[in-house]
């Protein structure tokens, strides 16, 4: 990563990175590794993104304040940086408990002797069933320009057939018990589709088998919110 690569990272997150990171990653590499990998993140582009989407306007992580992602490990964990001290130590996020534990003392023990690939993504997986509308040129990079919760929640409430639900309804199968989630950003359309559900995930829309008639509105959203629509992509955010 350069320098200039650095300072726009810290502008972008509005925060300052640690010593024993910055020392470590600065070394003059333009080049970014993938988005999806196990392991530590390699150049911008998935340092920001990973970062941008821990602190969405929809549903921020709790601990985003105070840590930094810089890898995962596949399995919807994530490792973080603790920004508060200089010498970078590292945390393992269990998404499951919520609960940070220590790895590493410092960001330099813990990449230890892993193999760093600079390769770029090979491109997003498609499937067919699903819409997506972002205003970047890569689907997987809609957080980097990204649809707000405000103005999409007012395009919701100008279009008589969105509606934004209360929640999701499920059943607790120990108990058998009817439970209600909450769905942050989402709106229901009136028309028809076999899914219904347009959901606003880290910048983008997110719509699962919409049908023919769906991907038809999917358009006019996209159109309206000045952006594109992709259609597949049911692993665009990887």
């Amino acid at each position: 990563m350069t320098p200039a690569q650095l300072a726009e990272l810290e502008q972008r997150l509005g925060l300052t990175l640690p010593r024993g990171f910055r020392d470590v990653v600065v070394d003059g590499d333009e080049r970014s590794g993938p988005l999806s990998t196990d392991g530590p993140f390699v150049g911008l582009r998935p340092l920001l993104i990973w970062n941008l989407r821990a602190r969405d306007d929809v549903q921020p992580a709790p601990w985003s304040r105070d840590y930094f992602v810089v890898g995962h490990d596949g399995c919807g964990n994530a490792h973080l940086v603790d920004v508060r001290q200089q010498a970078a130590p590292v945390v393992f996020h269990d998404h499951e408990t919520d609960e940070l534990l220590e790895i590493a003392d410092s960001y330099e023990a813990f990449l230890g002797s892993r193999a760093l690939s600079p390769e770029d993504h090979a491109g997003d997986a498609m499937q067919p069933d699903t819409a997506v509308i972002a205003r970047t040129e890569r689907v997987s990079d809609g957080i980097l320009n990204p649809i707000r919760l405000q103005e999409w929640t007012a395009l919701v409430e100008s279009d008589p057939e969105l509606s934004m639900p209360a929640g999701r309804v499920g059943v607790n199968p120990l108990t058998g018990q009817e439970v209600r989630f909450p769905i942050h950003g989402a709106a229901r359309w009136q028309g028809a589709a076999e899914n219904a559900l347009i959901e606003l995930v880290w910048g983008a829309l997110e719509w699962r088998r919409p049908g023919a008639e769906g991907m038809q509105k999917a358009r006019v959203l996209a159109l309206a919110l000045g952006a594109k629509l992709f259609v597949g992509s049911a692993h665009w955010r990887d």
